[in-house]
């Protein structure tokens, strides 16, 4: 209940133009850890590849929030005993965040409309308890961020949810999602 009103309230300051961010630096790598730290010791198992070569500028707490959706998302949808794999790595300009899952996949028809509110896929015997606003929250953050979102997925292969984000705000470029993802 806790999460669908913070959802909610999050959507309210989207759609108000008040979702605001804090501008900080901090280690990716060790915001991460330390997400990772609590689904491991709930009992999951996420394995950590890679690292990235230098600190953000921007909000920690809220990439702390994409990164908490997405790998619940992964645990939700994984069908190999709730094994996640997150990746960190980065380039001149942007880290490199993957969330890999090996659950059910999502559909190509399903893939292009996922990061919009209130979307849910409707994949085989898994019951989604949300109302589709995680991934369009996380895109919102990621976005605002001068990051990129985006999914690759095969039927019974699982999922690779995949964000960018600038080392520094002031060095935002322009990519193309296929840059990355």
């Amino acid at each position: 209940m806790t999460k669908l009103i913070s959802d909610f309230l999050d959507i309210s300051k989207i759609e108000a133009g008040k979702f605001e961010f804090s501008d900080e630096r901090f280690d990716l790598d060790a915001l991460i850890e330390d997400v990772l730290v609590d689904f491991r010791n709930r009992g999951f198992k996420i394995v950590k590849r890679g690292e990235v070569p230098s600190f953000i500028e921007g909000d920690g707490m809220r990439i702390m929030q994409v990164l908490v959706n997405l790998i619940s998302n992964a645990i939700e949808y994984s069908s190999i005993k709730k094994h996640v794999i997150v990746s960190s790595s980065g380039n001149n300009d942007y880290a490199i965040v993957n969330i890999r899952d090996f659950g059910e996949g999502i559909k190509k028809t399903d893939q292009k409309n996922i990061f919009e509110p209130f979307y849910q896929v409707k994949n085989g015997s898994i019951a989604n308890p949300g109302l589709g606003l995680g991934l369009y929250i996380s895109k919102e953050i990621i976005e605002r961020h001068g990051g990129i979102i985006g999914v690759k997925s095969a039927l019974g292969k699982g999922s690779t949810f995949t964000f960018t984000l600038p080392y520094k705000l002031s060095n935002i470029k322009s990519k193309s999602y296929q840059s990355f993802i």
